[in-house]
């Protein structure tokens, strides 16, 4: 990104989307229809809107602090039911986010529909044995 021209980013896209419009796009990635808009729902944008989040996060201690960051930035990118609609009807949208902390080898999740913060720490399980292990959410 060149943030010193971010009327070039502007151009590009513009001529990305002309070039585009010639095309029969398929709904596999309908977000990608959007290119362009403010907050569009293409990976590209939505890679760059994370990343940018996370660049500008004020810098946080502990662990509980930077899930919260973490989960924070990944709720920035997220995509909500409504916004990218594929061609059977069906809508794009973020089943789960999920983080790892390898200092407590502690993983975090949340879904769609349970938005509340889940987590389970490794080390409480036989990581070597033969069985899957499930976890109650």
């Amino acid at each position: 990104m060149d943030a010193r021209h971010p009327t070039r980013i502007r151009q590009r896209r513009g001529k990305l989307n002309s070039y585009l419009a010639g095309i029969d796009r398929q709904a596999e990635e309908s977000g990608a229809g959007m290119i362009g808009f403010p907050g569009g729902y293409d990976p590209a944008s939505r890679f760059v809107r994370a990343a940018f989040l996370n660049a500008h996060y004020p810098a946080e201690e502990g662990e509980a602090a930077n899930v919260t960051r973490l989960f924070r930035t990944l709720e920035g990118a997220s995509m909500c039911k409504g916004g990218a609609q594929m061609a059977d009807g069906r809508f794009e949208y973020t089943m789960f986010s999920d983080g790892y902390s390898a200092a407590t080898k502690t993983y975090y999740w949340c879904t769609y529909d349970e938005p509340a913060r889940q987590s389970v720490c490794l080390d409480d399980y036989d990581l070597n044995g033969d069985e899957l292990i499930r976890v109650a959410a």
